[in-house]
C-alpha cells in the first residue's frame, strides 16, 4: 500500500505543479532560514565551552564610578590584581593576566618581517587556566624569560611548517624571543584568540601601589573545585578596599572609603567564562544575547508562518479533493487508508521542502563567506 500512496502523491504533485511549487517553495525557504538561524544560535551558545575547566574559569571585570556618575564596567583590570589573586587568595587555584599589545606588531625572523595581529604578553600560568593543545613544548615554557608560544597557523605562515618553529628566534621592538612551544589555534567560538603569547619579564615588572589605579590587562581566574564564587568575590572586595585606602590618600587626599561614601566605586567582580561572549556587549564583546533571542523568535515565526501557509493552501484545495476522496470511498477505500494517503502527501511535501531548504542554506553559506563568518568557518 505504501508504494501505492507514494505513486499517488507523485502523480498529484506532477498534475498540480503550481500548487506543489508554492507549497514546497514556501516551506523550503522557511527551512533554509531556520537552518541558518540554528547554526548561528548554536555557534553563539557554544563560545568558550571547549576548555576543560570551563565551569570554574571566570573573567575578572572592573566596576568603576566617580561620585555622581553611573557605574562603568570594563574587562581591564590593574596589573597588581593577578599576582594578588594567584599568591594570596584562598579559593583561587590559578590566575593569569593577558596584556594586549598594539593592533599589529612587527615581528622579524631572519631577513623577513611580518605584521602580526593577536600578539599578547601573558603570565606563565596561562596554560593552567585555559585548555590548549600542544604540538611541541609544554605548559611550563612561559616561565622562561624571552619565551614565545606560537600557534600552528602563525608558525606555518612564518616558518613554512610548524615543525620547524621550535627554538627559532623572533624579534620585536621589545627584544628577542625564542619559540618554546607550538600550539593549536583556539577555535573560532572563543572570545579570546591569539597568534603569539610572549612571556612577561617579571624581573623588570614594577608592581607599585599606584598601579591599582591603572587598568590595562585582562585577568582570568580558575577557582578551586569547591570554591564559592560569591564568597571569593566578597573577600576580594574587602581586600581591595583596604589596599585602595592609602592609594587614594596619596593620589586624591582622601581614603577610598570616603570616596565610596560619596558615591565612588572601584570594585572587581567575576564573570563566568561561558557568559563573556554574549553578556558583555557593553564591555566591547561582539556577541549579544539579545540577538540570540531575536533570531530564535524569528525562527519560530518562520516555522509558524510556513505551517499556516501550508494549512491555508491545503484547506483551499480541500474542496477540489472532495470529489476524488468520494470516488475512493465508493470504490471501497477505508477511512484509515484515506488518512494514510493524506499523511503520505504531507510527509512527501515536507521531505522535499527540507531537502530544498538544506540546498538553499548550503548555497547561501558557499556563495557568501561574509554571511555570518562564524557559521561559514564551521
Amino acid at each position: 500500500m505504501l508504494r501505492s500512496y507514494i505513486i499517488t502523491f507523485i502523480r498529484k504533485t506532477l498534475r498540480r505543479k503550481a500548487f506543489a511549487a508554492i507549497n514546497i517553495a514556501g516551506l523550503s525557504v522557511s527551512f533554509a532560514g531556520v537552518i541558518l538561524i540554528y547554526l548561528y544560535v548554536s555557534n553563539e551558545l557554544s563560545f568558550d565551552r571547549f576548555h576543560e575547566n570551563k565551569d570554574r574559569i571566570y573573567r575578572v571585570y572592573a566596576a568603576i564610578a566617580q561620585p555622581g556618575d553611573a557605574v562603568d564596567e570594563s574587562p581591564n583590570t590593574p596589573p597588581n590584581l593577578g599576582p594578588l589573586l594567584s599568591q594570596k587568595f584562598d579559593g583561587v587555584q590559578s590566575a593569569a593576566r593577558v596584556f594586549e599589545g598594539d593592533a599589529t606588531t612587527l615581528i622579524g625572523h631572519g631577513d623577513q618581517s611580518f605584521n602580526e595581529q593577536r600578539v599578547y604578553n601573558v603570565d606563565s600560568s596561562f596554560f593552567n587556566v585555559f585548555t590548549v593543545q600542544f604540538l611541541a613544548g609544554n605548559k611550563n615554557v612561559l616561565k622562561r624569560p624571552g619565551s614565545v608560544v606560537i600557534t600552528r597557523t602563525a608558525a606555518d605562515r612564518i616558518f613554512g611548517d610548524w615543525s620547524k618553529a621550535l627554538d627559532q628566534e623572533l624579534k620585536t621592538s621589545e627584544g628577542s624571543y625564542s619559540v618554546t612551544a607550538v600550539v593549536e589555534d583556539f577555535p573560532v567560538n572563543s572570545h579570546f584568540r591569539f597568534n603569539f603569547l610572549m612571556s612577561i619579564d617579571y624581573a623588570n615588572e614594577n608592581l607599585n601601589p599606584g598601579n591599582w589605579l591603572a587598568h590595562w590587562p585582562t585577568t582570568y581566574v580558575l577557582l578551586d573545585p569547591n570554591a564559592d564564587r560569591a564568597d571569593v568575590q566578597d573577600r576580594l572586595r574587602l581586600t581591595v578596599d583596604k589596599i585602595l585606602d592609602p592609594v587614594y590618600v596619596a593620589r586624591f587626599g582622601k581614603t577610598y572609603e570616603e570616596q565610596k561614601a560619596a558615591g565612588g566605586l572601584q570594585e572587581y567582580r567575576f564573570q563566568p567564562l561561558s557568559k563573556v561572549h554574549l553578556y558583555s556587549a557593553h564591555m566591547g564583546e561582539k556577541g549579544n544575547i539579545l540577538y540570540v533571542y531575536i533570531f530564535i523568535a524569528i525562527g519560530v515565526m518562520l516555522i509558524c508562518i510556513a505551517s499556516f501557509n501550508y494549512i491555508n493552501l491545503s484547506t483551499a484545495r480541500s474542496t477540489w479533493e472532495a470529489k476524488s476522496t468520494g470516488v475512493r470511498k465508493v470504490l471501497g477505500a477505508t477511512k484509515n487508508q484515506l488518512y494514510r494517503q493524506f499523511i503520505t502527501e504531507s510527509i512527501g511535501v515536507s521531505l522535499l521542502s527540507a531537502m530544498a531548504g538544506v540546498v538553499i542554506a548550503q548555497l547561501v553559506l558557499t556563495m557568501s563567506s561574509s554571511f555570518i563568518p562564524a557559521i561559514h568557518s564551521r
